[in-house]
């Protein structure tokens, strides 16, 4: 299954899984991901922080229809993959594994 962001962003894909184990995304993914805040959709991120070279991402989807059907994963990159100044700007948060 694939999902799409509606809204701000376009031809960016999620890939939805009920699993709290990161999973990798393609950097760019990543960036526009941690960009939207609120996209005025029912997708929340959370910037988790870096670990061994990777950022992680937490991403909560709430269906609008059935809001206590909610998802969460945790996604990574690696941030050597980023713009530099995409890098530059990310927080020093040190990721901490469940």
């Amino acid at each position: 299954m694939t999902w799409f962001l509606r809204g701000n962003v376009t031809n960016l894909m999620l890939y939805p899984e009920h699993s709290t184990t990161p999973r990798p995304i393609p950097a760019s993914n990543f960036e526009s991901i941690y960009r939207l805040g609120d996209p005025q959709t029912a997708i929340a991120t959370e910037y988790l922080g870096q670990l061994d070279g990777r950022a992680y991402l937490r991403i909560t989807s709430i269906p609008v229809s059935n809001p206590k059907n909610h998802s969460e994963k945790i996604v990574f990159a690696d941030v050597s993959q980023f713009d530099k100044s995409f890098r530059d700007a990310l927080p020093p948060k040190i990721f901490k594994p469940l």
